[in-house]
């Protein structure tokens, strides 16, 4: 059920924002880890593809031929105050 006043509180928060703007520095840097993954992409016999999710019941064994790639990247944003370089984020 939305709340009558959702289009209120959006413009509030907008406003308290726009309010604290401060200049930030960003940096990148990109990890690997490759011993803890969930791979939740399935190749089946007859060449479809499936899912495992926790709304799906996964496919019999013996419908698998083979699981699907993992990405182990792991990408690391850092935001710091110009200021004072305290991290934000």
């Amino acid at each position: 059920m939305p709340a009558a006043d959702v289009a209120d509180r959006a413009f509030k928060v907008i406003e308290a924002a726009l309010a604290n703007l401060t200049p930030v520095t960003l940096a990148t840097a990109q990890g690997s880890e490759d011993r803890v993954s969930e791979n939740r992409r399935f190749q089946l016999n007859d060449g479809t593809q499936a899912d495992a999710r926790r709304a799906y019941s996964l496919p019999d064994d013996n419908e698998l031929i083979d699981i699907g790639p993992i990405d182990p990247s792991i990408g690391v944003l850092r935001v710091d105050r110009v200021a004072d370089g305290v991290a934000l984020a």
